[in-house]
């Protein structure tokens, strides 16, 4: 079952206490989510691997009332599923990005520009890290002024090249729900 963004979005605004007051604002926050990433083989299209569960801490700098800069460190993961490497059975995206963000009110669109780190393990071996390659996103969100925020966005990261593995190109959305302190 898809549920849509918008969905989750008006969930947000009836969340969020004060919604319809807040606007941009500097603070650290951290947040959880679900994320539908698939890594798909740049060639065949086969599906290899799918990231699940996203965690997220980020500092945004408000402009202005209407404006705002972040940092965002984020990581999502999920099973693995190589045929030329058949011990790999996890995965993980690490990411470090900067985010710009307009604010209507409480809410904000916005772009997000990063580079990623493919890691792959197998079992409980030391972890194979790919070099990082740059990714990018646009969001949608809501943020209360008692700091609870409902981001939902896109992104796309081409050409990973996966350790001893083939190169893939990754897409999805990520839902993020999470605090911050203002």
């Amino acid at each position: 079952m898809k549920i849509r963004a918008e969905a989750f979005l008006l969930l947000g605004i009836l969340a969020v206490p004060g919604g319809a007051m807040a606007g941009a604002g500097s603070g650290f926050g951290l947040s959880l989510g679900a994320a539908a990433i698939v890594s798909k083989d740049s060639v065949t299209e086969q599906q290899y691997a799918r990231a699940t569960v996203l965690g997220a801490a980020d500092f945004q700098l408000a402009l202005g009332e209407s404006f705002s800069l972040g940092i965002i460190l984020a990581e999502a993961s999920g099973d693995a599923s190589f045929p030329t490497l058949p011990a790999v059975t996890f995965h993980k995206y690490s990411m470090v990005g900067l985010e710009a963000r307009v604010w209507l009110g409480a809410w904000f669109v916005g772009y997000q520009k990063g580079t990623y780190v493919f890691v792959t393990t197998e079992g409980f071996e030391s972890p194979k890290l790919s070099g990082g390659t740059e990714g990018d996103g646009v969001l949608i969100g809501v943020e209360g002024e008692g700091g609870w925020f409902l981001v939902a966005q896109t992104v796309s990261i081409p050409d990973v090249q996966v350790p001893q593995g083939p190169k893939v190109d990754a897409e999805g959305t990520l839902l993020r729900i999470g605090f911050r302190w203002r």
